[in-house]
């Protein structure tokens, strides 16, 4: 008898554990694959090098800046350092291009949504540098430093949600996950793990199935969210220390049935550890889908009003500067 691992296994699999079966499973360890997401045909891997390259760039920008406000080169209110404000001002401006490309029909023709949105990303950091070099890293008036506060609120809130984005979506400009979808990722290594031990053992099967249903509970707050993430990360430690042992257990009589040598043994365990490893990684990532999608509708909430506020206390800078 056979049957493969389903949805609603796991869904139920608190209530009642369910004993799973591989269909034809083998037992030659099978080789570890990559999460989707993670160099997945279904979803190839980002390069990290551009960001990499970015994040040197802004470096040594603010490294440079620093060495010029240290020796005063530039002066907010004439020469390079008067421009330097026109520049950085416009610049923030633009960022409400990609709001606006989103809302309008009209700017939809204009470029891909995915590169309007790295414009805006890198915008709203080499922006406010921009501004940094103007202000030559120094506070000013009541009204520049109100603007210089609002700003760098932005900045960091962008960044912040940046991070949020990136944990509710496949890669960066990738469609957005769901919960179901994460699962169906863990589920087929359950198979893989009995695979790893040897054969089909439906005590470790129903433990992680009871392990992944737990990722399904619907949660309620934001509060319940990061309760329930917390809690899952906490377990995790145990589950995977007794599951392990488990499956050291089930190698050994395996071994000894099938007359595997001590390196064999090593090797099923060892693929059986790393599959482990990636099905505790599923799931916990599943887990984390509620708080991170209830956080980025507050960030959401919080963003945009402080973007405003920047555009106001901007623009009552410039007016204040230029009128007195």
């Amino acid at each position: 008898m056979t049957a493969t691992v389903t949805r609603k296994q796991l869904a139920s699999a608190e209530a009642a554990p369910v004993v799973v079966r591989p269909p034809d499973v083998s037992t030659q360890p099978t080789k570890s694959a990559p999460a989707r997401g993670a160099g997945s045909p279904t979803a190839p891997a980002e390069s990290h090098l551009p960001r990499y390259a970015f994040t040197a760039l802004v470096t040594v920008l603010l490294s440079i800046g620093l060495v010029l406000a240290y020796r005063e080169e530039f002066t907010p209110e004439e020469g390079v350092g008067y421009w330097l404000g026109i520049v950085g001002g416009c610049t923030l401006l633009f960022l409400l291009a990609y709001p606006l490309r989103k809302r309008f029909r009209f700017m939809a023709q204009a470029g891909a949504a995915p590169a309007w949105f790295r414009l805006h990303m890198v915008l709203g950091i080499l922006g406010p540098i921009i501004i940094l070099y103007h202000s030559n890293f120094s506070l000013g008036a009541t009204n520049s430093n109100v603007a210089l506060f609002a700003m760098l609120a932005v900045a960091v809130s962008g960044i912040a949600g940046r991070y949020i984005y990136g944990k509710i979506h496949n890669g960066l400009y990738g469609a957005r996950s769901n919960v179901h979808e994460l699962l169906e990722e863990a589920t087929p290594l359950i198979a893989r793990i009995e695979a790893d031990v040897g054969g089909a053992d439906g005590s470790i099967a129903a433990k992680l199935s009871a392990y992944g249903g737990k990722a399904l509970r619907e949660q309620k707050s934001l509060v319940s969210s990061l309760a329930m993430v917390m809690s899952l990360a906490i377990a995790s430690l145990y589950f995977r220390s007794r599951v392990l042992g488990d499956i050291r257990s089930a190698i050994k009589r395996n071994a000894a049935m099938k007359g595997w040598s001590r390196r064999e043994a090593s090797e099923h365990y060892r693929l059986a550890r790393a599959h482990v490893g990636d099905f505790i990684a599923a799931v916990t990532k599943a887990s984390e889908l509620s708080l991170y999608e209830r956080l980025f509708s507050l960030w959401h909430i919080f963003h945009v009003p402080l973007f405003f506020l920047l555009i106001i206390t901007g623009i009552a800078h410039v007016i204040s500067v230029h009128l007195y």
